[in-house]
């Protein structure tokens, strides 16, 4: 879209052509990007990692994501285009985490002041005459979209009043529009007062968006809107658990881990991100909550400071490769056993520090447990 708007809005000759000389650019600006990426990216960080200097790591990055946008704006792709290409070029390293630790301070203050510089550029008094439309236009963009996303959402087995709530919540317009419309307006492809109409239109269903989400959650069942209430709660229920083994996924692999374990008297504590399979499996018993293992505040609460050892059970493995990476950071004397679902990722997640990486098979889930029982010690033993 970022492509196109910039193309469309270009002086003289035929709309296909110019596209056509863009698409030309654009194979050629991220072919190059590629090899830059698989030639100097991950020596570039890695050298600025071996310093030990937080600003010269984060001096780096910048220094990419400039160059990259400098690069495709010299193309005549757009800046963001190149900024967008930065990232996706990082998040393909295993330094990626550490660049996301890296921006947090820095991410709430640059989204306020694109915020109030979109809000600068509004001509409130022109919406102010025009209400009416903008309006219209919000409640036509609301309900289009609510109804969009609760429709799939039920398609893919959301129930019923979770699919309302989701479409509720994801009703709004999206910040990117404001991107787009003002190079939409600078190049001349839409009149600027509509442009104006179109923006306000999108904050003003980013600022409603509490209520539809509000109106959404009333509509669950009691039954719905209890089910927070059976996912448990970690530091209330085992505050007091030592020696244990943290089962992240509880999928087929991790139920059948977590049933190795507890035949030989190891306590375990589960968690996993599916509400339906933690509350059946808490109605029966099992030390299951929910919990987003990604999260250091999730893997603390399940007193990792405290475990024997974390098995990283969950199907996907660029997410077992995340765990493993937050979990190794914040505990460096865990014991991690990993699952991955091919060879490529064994590399990946050993980087990230994992003791033991088994690949997916008809014994994987035994394979984790036997690395388990193989380094574990009751307490009180030597």
């Amino acid at each position: 879209m970022l492509v196109f708007v910039n193309t469309a809005g270009e002086p003289g000759g035929k709309l296909l052509g110019a596209l056509g000389i863009s698409a030309v650019k654009f194979i050629i600006i991220v072919t190059l990007i590629l090899l830059a990426e698989r030639i100097l990216l991950r020596p570039l960080l890695r050298l600025a990692a071996d310093t030990g200097a937080p600003e010269v790591f984060t001096g780096a990055t910048l220094l990419l994501v400039l160059g990259t946008g400098w690069a495709t704006d010299q193309a005549g792709l757009s800046m963001a285009l190149g900024a967008f290409l930065a990232g996706i070029m990082v998040a393909d390293t295993e330094f990626r985490h550490q660049v996301h630790a890296d921006i947090q301070p820095f991410r709430g203050l640059l989204l306020g002041l694109f915020f109030i510089t979109v809000g600068l550029t509004l001509d409130v008094g022109y919406a102010g005459e025009r209400a009416g439309t903008v309006a219209l236009i919000v409640v036509g963009l609301i309900a289009i979209k609510a109804a969009l996303v609760a429709g799939l959402a039920a398609l893919f087995g959301v129930p019923r009043g979770r699919a309302l709530w989701l479409g509720g919540f994801l009703s709004q317009g999206s910040e990117f529009a404001f991107v787009l419309l003002a190079l939409a307006a600078h190049q001349g492809l839409i009149v600027a007062e509509h442009a104006q109409l179109l923006t306000v239109a999108v904050g003003v269903s980013m600022a409603v968006t509490p209520i539809g989400a509000l109106i959404a959650r009333r509509m669950l069942s009691s039954r719905e809107r209890e089910a927070p209430s059976l996912l448990g709660n970690l530091e209330q229920e085992r505050s007091e658990i030592s020696g244990h083994v943290v089962i992240a996924g509880f999928g087929q692999v991790g139920m059948a881990v977590a049933r190795f374990l507890a035949g030989e008297r190891i306590p375990v504590l589960i968690l996993d991100l599916s509400t339906r399979r933690v509350t059946a499996s808490r109605a029966r018993g099992l030390p299951v909550f929910y919990g987003n293992a990604t999260r250091i505040d999730v893997l603390r609460a399940a007193h990792l400071d405290r475990a024997h050892a974390l098995v990283v059970a969950m199907p996907e493995s660029a997410t077992a490769e995340q765990v493993t990476t937050v979990a190794r950071q914040s505990f460096r004397d865990l014991r991690i056993f990993t699952r991955v679902h091919d060879e490529d990722w064994v590399r990946k997640v050993q980087m990230a520090g994992a003791d033991a990486v088994v690949l997916d098979g008809l014994t994987t889930a035994l394979d984790l447990a036997e690395r388990v029982m193989l380094f574990y010690r009751p307490e009180g033993t030597e």
